[in-house]
């Protein structure tokens, strides 16, 4: 499992709605299962 933070919310939101973000899921979906949820709050 691979946790990414952002500064924001919105800006993680950005990121999974990029073109670049989602061609990389496109192709990384061919070689591994994924699954990206998005949560608010802080890691502990």
């Amino acid at each position: 499992m691979v946790a990414v933070e952002f500064p924001s919310y919105e800006q993680a939101k950005a990121c999974d709605a990029d073109r670049a973000c989602q061609e990389a899921a496109t192709f990384a979906l061919q070689a591994s299962k994924r699954e990206l949820p998005a949560l608010q709050g802080e890691l502990s």
